[in-house]
């Protein structure tokens, strides 16, 4: 089995190539962190003076505006929300290994080198980020929802964590790569190795 993860600031394009990942490889198991975060929120309701739940039910752009101390720190949302889900995260990790199904998981919330896994997992952990500032804003602004409208807003902060998650995933020897708006997914060059097509 194998477990893919695909990291990467806000709007940098991880879902959209999460998907064409799991197609090239016909793995038909993918999960956003958002959605684990969605689910986390449902299970655990907002709760007035719990300064954890609130970062979860809020985006991980706008959190440090919750918390006047960490205002200033661009990655304090970002990271203390990763801590949150990372729980939830963990669960859907554990369940594929114990059913033995390959797995594309995707989102802000995946941290470089702070996975492990068992010798029998085939694992790749990359960061995909925008090739410059302007790009990134477009990028952000085709979303066209008002989420693109706060993410532009804090643009700052995206970069800032952009940034972040490159500099842990050079650390860690993992692949970056850029979104450049042609073939991205022509970076990915392991893919050949677990293309199925190439099993035949």
């Amino acid at each position: 089995m194998r477990i893919i993860m695909v990291s990467g600031a806000p709007g940098a394009g991880k879902l959209y190539l999460a998907h064409q990942i799991a197609m090239r490889l016909q793995i038909y198991r993918l999960v956003s962190t958002d959605t684990i975060r969605e689910v986390m929120r449902a299970a655990l309701p907002k709760e007035e003076g719990n300064p954890d739940r609130e970062v979860l039910h809020t985006s991980a752009i706008l959190a440090p505006d919750l918390q006047p101390e960490f205002k200033d720190d661009p990655l304090w949302g970002f990271m203390k929300q990763a801590e949150i889900v990372r729980p939830g995260i963990d669960a859907v990790i554990r369940r594929s290994i114990k059913e033995n199904e390959s797995l594309v998981l995707e989102g802000i919330h995946l941290l470089p080198g702070t996975f492990t896994f068992p010798p029998e997992v085939e694992w790749t952990h990359f960061v995909i980020r925008a090739s410059d500032e302007e790009k990134y804003k477009k990028q952000i602004g085709r979303q066209g929802n008002e989420r693109a409208h706060y993410k532009l807003d804090h643009i700052g902060r995206a970069q800032a964590f952009q940034d972040y998650l490159v500099d842990k995933a050079e650390e860690n020897g993992l692949q970056v790569i850029t979104n450049s708006f042609n073939d991205v997914i022509s970076q990915l060059t392991w893919l050949d190795r677990y293309d199925p097509r190439n099993e035949r």
